[in-house]
């Protein structure tokens, strides 16, 4: 068995912020595998977001996502995964402070019919 050299698992990455907009470049396995994240708040209740991943061969992932801000209390998300042919939508609601109701729907395209979902309530 070949023990782990000290490079072997070397993981690299920067990132930039200026205001609301953010960007990161990382890279992992000896710096053959790459993610790029992008995100941006469009309004003051409105966030968008892509992220990708390469090999520089061939894309790996590739998915956007945006929030809305309805109110103080609620926020909805949305996630379009193109590798993955999935859309994905989660919605969050603060009731009272530390009282978080929470619910979430993964819809994949090919196959509507087998949906997740899930539901969750945070007390304290």
């Amino acid at each position: 068995m070949k023990s782990k050299g000290l490079f072997d698992d070397l993981w690299l990455g920067v990132s930039y912020t200026m205001g609301s907009y953010f960007a990161a470049i990382t890279a992992e396995d000896q710096l053959k595998k790459f993610k790029v994240s992008l995100k941006g708040d469009a309004t003051k209740e409105i966030v968008v977001a892509c992220e990708a991943e390469s090999d520089l061969k061939t894309v790996s992932g590739f998915s956007t996502a945006g929030s809305y801000k309805v109110s103080e209390e609620c926020t909805v998300k949305a996630k379009y995964d193109i590798t993955k042919q999935s859309v994905a939508g989660h919605a969050s609601y603060s009731a009272l402070p530390k009282v978080v109701m929470a619910g979430g729907v993964a819809i994949p395209i090919a196959d509507p019919g087998s949906f997740t979902y899930g539901l969750g309530l945070t007390l304290g």
